[in-house]
């Protein structure tokens, strides 16, 4: 699908976050967790490994704070691997 070696992918999540102002509906907001580096690529799988993870500490109120199934990963920048 184009991925490459140095391919920089960032993860991403959708939590609810409740609308403060009197009630109102829940919303789901884009958070970023990191960054996932490509070394290797195959026919059918790419192997890479974390480059950039968010300290806990500025992430919100989040149950699994590290990469999960079912997060979101969107090519971030083409870079030749080092």
């Amino acid at each position: 699908d184009g991925i490459k070696a140095g391919d920089i992918f960032e993860v991403t999540r959708m939590i609810p976050v409740a609308n403060s102002m009197a009630g109102g509906p829940w919303h789901l907001m884009r958070i970023s967790l990191g960054e996932i580096k490509i070394f290797a690529v195959g026919e059918s799988a790419s192997v890479g490994r974390v480059d950039m993870e968010r300290e806990p500490s500025s992430l919100p109120a989040m149950q699994q704070l590290t990469f999960m199934l079912g997060d979101q990963v969107q090519l971030k920048t083409h870079l030749p691997i080092q």
